[in-house]
């Protein structure tokens, strides 16, 4: 190992083998430490380690790799940023990959260090890839090797969106901890009225069968990411309040007995989509012609 080394922990996951990937386009060696992986799950030219982020092995990978990042989830982050983190110098870059930012840049900035820092999210999921996509990024401390890492993201394809960690979580708190609410509110609607897929599949609108693809692309994935991001972020619980009290207003609406009153929400969520409604439109019609 050199300083045209990045060691990735958490790099069997599907974040951490996004990113190797990425890496190996750009490091001489890319080393991903994991507590379990097989010959299945390895990508060529990774050299893989097996290890907990927290325990005795990475000291001495960390004062030889000159970009660390966390692919992990909220609490060993910052148990690593805690137990780890003293130990990087200058000409070191920290990168985290979490879905929420409050706590792990304040962890981060009391280090007060030399080297860089950066708090990145990719808003996709990892399946996906990088073209076309967005990542947020906040710069906690930035410097040559995290812009050159940021480089190579715009390079694979995705936008970076530089934010502060308050206005990530709170974006986030719509994109995804909102979103994903009404997804999963969506489906325990439709376990609560006794639905079955199979049962009522003749009769799908294209938008019900949108939500349940959607539905069923949460479901194939690791519930503590969902959990997460609901549990974290310090704003999730005011969009799921709110969207409790949007159903006891969308209700009221509908017992009034009046059609001024939809006619009225209809003008009202209009300012919600902006400059983009007709671009959502015809994204919503080019969805639907192709299910």
């Amino acid at each position: 190992m050199n300083h045209d080394t990045a060691l990735v922990i958490g790099g069997v996951g599907a974040v951490g083998s996004l990113f190797c990937r990425l890496l190996l386009k750009n490091y001489k060696h890319v080393v991903a430490m994991d507590l379990q992986y097989d010959e299945d799950s390895q990508i060529d030219g990774v050299v893989y380690v097996q290890g907990n982020a927290n325990d005795t092995k990475p000291t001495d990978l960390l004062q030889k790799a000159k970009l660390i990042l966390l692919a992990i989830p909220e609490a060993p982050a910052i148990e690593f940023i805690e137990s780890f983190g003293r130990l990087l110098q200058p000409g070191q870059c920290l990168i985290d990959t979490l879905s929420v930012k409050s706590a792990v840049v304040e962890h981060l900035r009391k280090l007060n260090p030399g080297f860089e820092m950066l708090s990145i999210n990719p808003m996709f999921g990892p399946d996906l890839g990088f073209q076309n996509q967005s990542v947020a990024c906040v710069e906690v401390n930035a410097g040559p090797i995290s812009q050159h890492f940021l480089s190579m993201i715009r390079d694979a394809g995705s936008t970076v969106v530089v934010v502060t960690a308050e206005e990530h979580d709170h974006y986030t708190a719509a994109t995804q901890a909102a979103t994903h609410a009404a997804i999963l509110s969506f489906g325990m609607t439709l376990a609560k009225i006794n639905y079955t897929s199979d049962a009522a599949r003749p009769i799908w609108t294209p938008p019900h069968k949108t939500l349940l693809a959607l539905l069923a692309r949460i479901l194939a994935a690791d519930p503590e990411v969902y959990r997460d991001v609901q549990a974290s972020n310090p704003f999730a619980k005011e969009a799921r309040q709110a969207m409790t009290d949007s159903l006891v207003v969308l209700e009221q609406i509908v017992l009034s007995g009046r059609p001024e009153k939809f006619r009225e929400l209809f003008e009202l969520l209009k300012p919600v989509l902006g400059t983009s409604e007709t671009e959502l439109a015809a994204l919503s019609e080019d969805i639907f012609n192709n299910i």
